[in-house]
């Protein structure tokens, strides 16, 4: 499971809305969605803030290709 899988998926064993997230990061929705699709990469301080947000350990990450 790559990362933007793994965050989907936190995302919703959690409940919240994709567009709450994306609020607390400070990008768009559609930013996020392109970003958890593929169609555009999430710089770096955008992952460690999705992390926060969801309150999720960057070594969970660590084996994700």
């Amino acid at each position: 499971m790559g990362i933007e899988e793994k965050i989907k998926a936190n995302i919703m064993e959690k409940g919240l809305k994709f567009s709450y997230v994306a609020e607390k990061v400070g990008i768009s929705n559609d930013w996020l969605s392109k970003s958890l699709s593929g169609k555009r990469r999430l710089t770096a301080n955008e992952f460690i803030s999705i992390c926060e947000v969801l309150n999720l350990d960057l070594k969970d990450f660590n084996n994700t290709a």
